[in-house]
């Protein structure tokens, strides 16, 4: 059955972060805790373009979509947050959302600041910090669902995810940056995105709709991989693009599974 929460209910919670001093923006109200994990998971998805965004702006890759990309990006964090805030009745849910909003101000600062190899820098040190606090939501919302396909939507949200923080990862090695364990972090990443790909092709919860995806979403994949080996402008052009594609097709694989949820 699908959880709701109701319009009411959302209206007291906002009243209440109103008074406790917790800035919210008006924005769309959460149908579903399959549509929080959807949304849960793209915070985590944000956290790595950001990073991304940052350091093709600093690059010079096609610099004015990377531009509205972070700048985007940033946005849509912020109106997330408010909603995902809103949705959090439950003790447990509120600690997740409360220790992301800890984390995001300084980390928004940093990436609506001087783009430079030092605030990459600072950025990738305090990246993984804000990513962990938003998974850590992500799979509270999960638990909370209880659902297979809760946890299909998780898995295809990472998948966003994924794409983002490899392809972030390149940006900063053709940018120079160097981080403690950044080789190792980008070869696991790439590791689970396979690994997760195979879980998603073999869920016997997938539609004809869905396999397709899957399979078109692997042969990308697979051309990622190819490009991650070269140096260059023209390579990090073709990198940039391939992320964007591979971000569409998951999130789009992700909305597939959300809807599932809705209609179980």
């Amino acid at each position: 059955m699908k959880k709701q929460i109701s319009g009411i209910t959302i209206i007291m919670m906002l009243a209440a972060l109103l008074l406790t001093g917790v800035p919210t923006i008006a924005s769309a109200e959460i149908q579903s805790v399959a549509e929080a994990i959807n949304k849960s998971g793209r915070q985590r998805m944000l956290t790595q373009r950001i990073v991304r965004a940052y350091s093709q702006v600093g690059l010079n890759v096609q610099r004015p979509q990377s531009e509205k990309m972070l700048k985007g990006a940033v946005k849509l964090f912020d109106e997330q947050l408010a909603e995902l805030t809103a949705f959090a009745l439950t003790a447990k849910l509120k600690k997740r959302v409360n220790k992301v909003h800890k984390l995001w101000p300084p980390f928004k600062k940093l990436a609506t600041g001087k783009i430079d190899k030092a605030g990459a820098t600072r950025l990738l040190e305090t990246n993984d910090d804000l990513l962990k606090a938003c998974h850590q939501l992500v799979l509270e919302l999960q638990e909370f669902a209880g659902t297979k396909s809760g946890r299909l939507i998780n898995i295809a949200g990472r998948q966003r995810m994924l794409s983002q923080r490899i392809s972030k990862f390149y940006m900063l090695k053709e940018w120079g940056i160097k981080g403690t364990g950044m080789q190792g972090d980008a070869d696991q990443a790439f590791t689970e995105f396979r690994g997760a790909l195979l879980t998603l092709q073999e869920s016997e919860l997938n539609t004809k709709k869905i396999s397709l995806a899957l399979k078109s979403a692997g042969e990308h994949f697979d051309d990622f991989h190819t490009m991650l080996k070269l140096k260059g402008t023209g390579a990090r052009i073709k990198v940039s693009d391939k992320a964007e594609l591979l971000l569409k097709y998951f999130n789009r694989i992700t909305g597939m599974y959300q809807e599932l949820a809705d209609n179980q």
